[in-house]
């Protein structure tokens, strides 16, 4: 099968990445029609990409970037043949309930909702992490049941595999790594580390910054947290090796109704280099 993978995506981003290694291991042929250019040049790259691409293929698989859908609806005017939409999950949701950056209820929270809305109308086909998300779609979105995919985000177990114990270290090591947004709970992290502080054996390390790294910080001198080392972020492919020293990794613990409908990252990252994993009953 021949595939045109186009949109305004993150190429290194893991979801992108896993898809296209497995469409490539199933055989298909790829055609990357992608731009990260800024603004309103990003689509006329786009388009110029396509055009030289041509329609030599037998699906359009787009993904969009994290802050808009609208490379989505390029893709539609530019072709006929069908549109397989890896939505992943619902901006409308992330920005508005999950992260909070739009207000309930607002134009600006209409204007999200209309987009998704349209998207899947457009859209024939779409992809979904968890059957939660397809849920959601369904409900929020009025959207065709039978459109929807479940396609788990998974994990590179090219670069995520396996490693011998560390062995011969009293301290018990427990990892997370996140880029801080309210689904992660970071706060319960932070408080169950302060419960367990007594043992002088157990040590959190907590990876990456992000929109409630303030916070965090703030709550961890306020409870004058003393087993807890704050780690700015690091390379991605340095995560492996993070993975690989801890005795156990934490998932997500939020209280955001996304929380409920993911399974993160992270969590696939760690079951593949077979380490015990934590996280909420989601």
């Amino acid at each position: 099968m021949r595939i045109c993978y186009f949109g305004d995506f993150d190429p290194d981003y893991i979801r992108t990445r896993v898809l296209l290694r497995g469409l490539r291991e199933n055989n298909a042929r790829i055609f990357l029609c992608n731009s990260q250019a800024g603004g309103k040049k990003r689509f006329i790259e786009l388009f110029k990409k396509y055009r030289a691409l041509g329609e030599e293929y037998d699906l359009m698989i787009v993904r969009t970037s994290d802050v808009s859908r609208w490379s989505l609806f390029l893709a539609r005017l530019l072709t006929r043949k069908p549109i397989v939409w890896d939505a992943h999950y619902s901006l409308y949701d992330a920005w508005v309930f999950d992260k909070q950056f739009v207000s309930q209820g607002s134009f600006k929270a209409k204007y999200h909702w209309f987009l998704e809305w349209l998207a899947c109308k457009v859209s024939d086909m779409v992809f979904l992490d968890t059957d939660k998300h397809v849920d959601y779609f369904v409900e929020i979105f009025k959207a065709d049941r039978n459109k929807f995919i479940r396609v788990f985000v998974g994990a590179d177990d090219t670069t995520f595999v396996p490693e011998e114990s560390k062995g011969g270290d009293n301290d018990f090591i427990v990892n997370f790594w996140g880029k801080y947004i309210p689904l992660q709970g970071i706060q319960y992290i932070v408080r169950a580390a302060k419960i367990l502080e007594e043992d002088s054996e157990i040590k959190f390390n907590i990876l990456g910054r992000g929109q409630t790294y303030r916070e965090i910080r703030e709550l961890a001198s306020n409870l004058n947290i003393k087993n807890i080392n704050f780690i700015d972020g690091v390379p991605y492919e340095a995560i492996p090796k993070f993975i690989g020293e801890a005795d156990v990794c934490l998932g997500l613990f939020g209280n955001t109704a996304k929380t409920q409908r993911v399974i993160a990252n992270k969590v696939y990252e760690t079951i593949a280099m077979a380490k015990p994993v934590i996280s909420a009953d989601t």
